[in-house]
This record gives C-alpha cells, structure tokens and sequence, in this order.
C-alpha cells in the first residue's frame, strides 16, 4: 500500500476504535486484564520512552515483541556483507554474536546506538508526551490508542498511535509499534 493510501486508512481504522473506546472503555476484558488496567500499562511505560530509558523500556516488552526483533535484526546482519549495521548498532558484533544475545541486550544495545548516531532522535523522545485515549480489546491482548505529542526544532508533531499489549506471565507487557518495525525495516533497506 502507497504512502499516500496508507495515512487515510490508517485514519479511519482509528476513528472507528475511538468510536468503540468511547462506548466501551472501562468495562471490556481481555481475558485476565481489563482496558482500564491496558491504559495504566500504557501510562507507566511511556516515561521509560521518555527518558530513553532502554533497559526499563525494555523490561516491559513482550518475549514475542523482543524475539521479533531480534529475528529482523539477525536477518539485517546475516545479509549485510559489509558490516556496516553491526558496526553501527551492534558496536561491530558478529553474526554469531548477535545471535547470541539475549534479546533484552540486543534491543537495548541498537536504540541507545541510534539515538546516538541519529541526535535528534533524543531530543524528539525526551521531548514526548504521550496520553493515552482508551483501549480496545481483541482476544487476550488489548490495543491502547495513545496521542503523542513530540518538538522537533521548534515544531510540535502530533501523532495518535496504537501500542498492542499482552498478557505473559500474569502481566502485561507490550508488543513493538509499527514505527519500530518501519524503522528496523527502513535502515535494513539503506543498508542493502
């Protein structure tokens, strides 16, 4: 799907879950959790973003969302006869040694080398704030819609988002955003 034909399906997907938010919030399960208690996730997640704290961030992200991308990763590597990615997200690991990172580390080590190599990443991150609008559930998971809003060189963005959340292990943790899958799959593409 084009650019351009994406933006204004995504805009309507998100009218009609705000339309469901609005008429079904706080009283919605997913199995164990409630919306109220997927928003209040949301909400304590958002200050680790925030405070491009990774390790905590990290912490509260689902094995299956870290595993993800920690299988974009290693297939990023795998290909990349130059070196080049590892060099610059992995501090020059070798496919091996990707591979044998937790995915925890993995995660860690590539979001504190890109705000590194990319310095208005950190100011667009400490600069956001997130509010969350309400949840939907769908099966055992929940999706928070949440409104960020963000300056960069003077400028105010505001995006409204989605942030998947699922049950492991008696709580909630959270799956990757579509803009990190995007931007894993964007520096795969520069990088070929």
């Amino acid at each position: 799907m084009s650019q351009s034909l994406r933006l204004p399906a995504l805009l309507i997907l998100l009218v009609a879950l705000l339309s469901i938010v609005t008429t079904h919030a706080d009283n919605t399960s997913a199995g164990e959790f409630t919306a109220e208690q997927a928003t209040e996730f949301a909400d304590s997640i958002f200050p680790y973003f925030k405070a491009a704290d990774w390790n905590s961030y990290a912490s509260h992200l689902h094995p299956e969302a870290l595993g993800e991308l920690k299988d974009l990763v290693v297939g990023i590597v795998a290909v990349d006869t130059t070196g080049q990615f590892s060099t610059m997200f992995l501090g020059g690991r070798t496919p091996q040694q990707v591979q044998e990172l937790a995915p925890e580390t993995l995660f860690v080590d590539f979001f504190e080398s890109f705000q590194v190599l990319v310095p208005q990443m950190k100011q667009i991150i400490t600069s956001t704030e997130s509010t969350t609008i309400g949840a939907v559930p769908e099966n055992e998971k929940f999706h928070v819609v949440y409104r960020a809003r963000s300056k960069m060189q003077g400028s105010e963005i505001v995006q409204v988002d989605v942030l998947t959340v699922k049950p492991h292990d008696g709580q909630l943790k959270a799956m990757l955003t579509a803009d990190i899958q995007e931007l894993i799959n964007s520096l795969s593409e520069m990088i070929r």
